[in-house]
């Protein structure tokens, strides 16, 4: 499972922080070589729908482009003077109900803040909870997903409506947010199998299709508010694969930013830290043993943890609300990851 010698093998993760996933020789640590394939859509370009996932308290995520802020008004006539629940992304409505403007998204910088970007939202605005940003409305095209059952304890039906759910919301989030937008993105196959481990844990890359695998271990949770659900699990292998169609192979990329590619993708799903919604910054912050972006390893020599994951993805976090098409860039290999780490080692400050 997870091997390097897999040339085709895109990624692959533990759902335990605690409970570290097998050496790359035959566990949950790896993607794939330098030969692996680089298939995927265009990077696409800035200006798509902007959105992020929902952070308990977190930043909120930052336009694919738009026109530039408000010019130097003042607070009082700045719409992110209204912005009561911190930087992130607002409808025009969420900043004044009163508002007739259903089309524009604000990305504010504050508290109170003011505009740091701003789109017109060609299918409208949709407000979203509190702890979720607002988004523009999306055409997102979800694709079909095959759900293989080979021994697990549960069976295809209790595990295809929240994977399914937590599939659309992955594409739909990546695409708005990078300004990727793909339509061939082919029908996924998801595998999974019994684990006599006492944690779950998956592979995602070409098997016989283009597909994931997730061993299970009997009585495993299937959802539940953090990564160590299967369901979560099963979607950040998804983004694997998703990773790969967008932005191409994992061989353009390296191996630790492949992983964080794939956990920030994932969002909300992976978005936990003691049991409790945070955003990537937060964690980042609270781990700062962690930010080696060089290294994606804890523990023994080769075994893979959770923590580092976060702490990646804390950096294309950081990406999402400072420069949006910078992701495409780094994730392709365009533009290397090292060009923005100062800048977001000195945003977790």
């Amino acid at each position: 499972m997870c091997a390097l010698a897999l040339l085709a093998g895109f990624g692959c993760g533990s759902s335990t922080d605690e409970a570290p996933a097998r050496d790359p020789g035959g566990g949950s640590a790896g993607v794939g070589s330098a030969g692996s394939p680089g298939w995927g859509g265009e990077p696409g370009h800035a200006g798509a729908n902007g959105w992020a996932a929902e952070g308990g308290g977190g930043a909120a995520g930052s336009a694919s482009g738009g026109a530039a802020g408000s010019g130097g008004a003042s607070r009082g006539d700045d719409p992110c003077g209204k912005a009561t629940l911190g930087p992130g992304h607002y409808c025009a409505k969420s900043l004044d109900p009163s508002s007739s403007d259903d089309d524009t998204l604000y990305v504010c910088s504050g508290s109170h803040g003011t505009v740091q970007s701003q789109e017109t939202c060609a299918l409208g605005c949709r407000q979203m909870p509190d702890g979720e940003a607002d988004r523009c409305e999306s055409n997102t095209v979800v694709p079909a997903l095959i759900i293989e059952m080979r021994g697990a304890y549960f069976n295809e039906s209790d595990i295809r409506a929240p994977l399914e759910a937590g599939f659309a919301y992955m594409l739909e989030r990546t695409e708005a947010l990078t300004g990727v937008h793909d339509t061939g993105l082919p029908t996924l196959t998801i595998y999974y199998y019994p684990s006599s481990e006492r944690f779950a844990e998956g592979l995602a890359g070409v098997i016989s299709t283009w597909g994931a695998e997730v061993w299970v271990p009997d009585g495993h949770d299937l959802t539940g508010p953090s990564q160590n659900f299967v369901t979560n699990l099963s979607v950040h292998e998804l983004a694997h694969l998703a990773a790969a169609h967008y932005f191409g192979g994992p061989n353009l990329r390296e191996w630790c930013l492949n992983e964080g590619l794939a956990t920030w993708m994932s969002g909300k799903y992976w978005k936990y830290m003691n049991g409790a919604p945070a955003s990537f910054r937060e964690y980042a912050r609270a781990n700062p043993g962690y930010r080696d972006l060089s290294y994606c390893y804890t523990g023994e020599k080769g075994i893979v943890g959770d923590a580092p994951y976060k702490v990646w993805a804390s950096y294309l976090e950081y990406l999402e609300e400072t420069d949006p098409s910078a992701i495409a860039k780094v994730a392709t290999g365009a533009v290397p990851y090292q060009n923005y780490e100062a800048g977001w080692r000195a945003w977790l400050e």
